[in-house]
């Protein structure tokens, strides 16, 4: 997970930074966000009850859209062109991406 690299410099501070990452990987995650200056307010993060499987573009973007739908963002990025439909269907509001 610290190879990950950054898509997209971030010029403003995210509200929710949503991952599909288990909350066993939190400090992992707090860790790399700071190495690429990317300042968030909440983290939402799998658990490991949520049928989440890895690899599954599926299931993660069921999970990205059920967060977003029931949080008061009205935005929401994704780097993935394939999740981009997925998470604006289930959650009901815009989704955003810039790989589009």
């Amino acid at each position: 997970m610290s190879d990950a690299r950054q898509l997209y410099p971030m010029s403003c501070p995210i509200r929710t930074l949503v991952t599909t990452r288990t909350e066993q990987n939190q400090s992992q995650t707090e860790a790399w966000a700071a190495v690429h200056d990317i300042i968030h307010g909440e983290l939402s993060m799998a658990t490991a009850d949520i049928p989440v499987r890895r690899g599954a573009a599926f299931w993660q973007s069921r999970f990205k859209a059920h967060t977003y739908r029931h949080s008061s963002a009205e935005q929401f990025m994704t780097p993935q062109t394939a999740q981009t439909q997925i998470i604006a269907g289930a959650a009901a509001k815009p989704v955003m991406c810039p790989n589009a």
